[in-house]
C-alpha cells in the first residue's frame, strides 16, 4: 500500500490551514472588555450613590446596543437619571460617579487617557469624561448634567470599541 495519498493529504491539510488557497479560516468573534461588561449592572450603583449623597432619585433608565463579530466589536451602554436635590448634593453624586467609574476601570486593567470635567468655579460639576484602554478595546465615558436649581437630569454614557 502506498503512502503517496496519505502524505498528500497532510500537505494540503497544512496548506490549508495556513490559508495558502486563499482561504482563511474565520477568527473568533471579539468581545467587550471586562469592564464594559460589568458596567451593565452600573444604574444599581447610580441609583446608591444618589441616595447616599443625599438626592432623591425620580426616575432612571438605560440602554444598551452592541454587536460583535470576527471584524470586531462596538458596544453603546446608557444611563438616564433624574434626580432632585441641593446644588452641593448633585456635585457630591457627580463627583462620586466619576471616582466610581474610573476605579472600576482601573480594577479591571484599564489605562485612563484623556479626561475633562465641565462645570465652573462655584458650581456642581456639570460633566465629566475620560478614555480609557483595556488590550485592544479602547473606549469613551462621558456623563452630563442638565436642569437645575433642585432638579437635575444626567446622562452617562458608555462607547467601547475592539478591533
Amino acid at each position: 500500500m502506498s503512502t503517496r495519498p496519505l502524505q498528500i493529504f497532510f500537505v494540503a491539510l497544512a496548506l490549508l490551514a495556513n490559508g495558502c488557497f486563499g482561504l482563511k479560516l474565520p477568527r473568533p468573534a471579539v468581545t467587550s472588555s471586562a469592564f464594559f461588561d460589568q458596567a451593565q449592572n452600573f444604574h444599581q450603583d447610580i441609583q446608591r450613590i444618589v441616595i447616599e449623597k443625599g438626592c432623591t432619585l425620580s426616575s432612571s433608565g438605560s440602554g444598551v446596543s452592541s454587536g460583535s463579530g470576527s471584524n470586531g466589536f462596538s458596544g453603546n451602554r446608557n444611563f438616564y437619571v433624574e434626580l432632585r436635590g441641593s446644588k452641593e448634593a448633585v456635585d457630591k453624586v457627580m463627583l462620586a460617579l466619576k471616582a466610581e467609574l474610573e476605579r472600576l476601570a482601573k480594577r479591571h486593567g484599564a489605562t485612563i487617557g484623556a479626561a475633562g470635567e465641565d462645570g465652573a468655579a462655584g458650581s456642581p460639576l456639570l460633566g465629566f469624561h475620560f478614555d480609557y484602554a483595556i488590550g485592544d478595546a479602547l473606549g469613551h465615558v462621558s456623563a452630563k448634567l442638565e436642569g437645575g436649581p433642585e432638579s437635575y437630569q444626567l446622562s452617562l454614557g458608555m462607547q467601547e470599541k475592539v478591533p
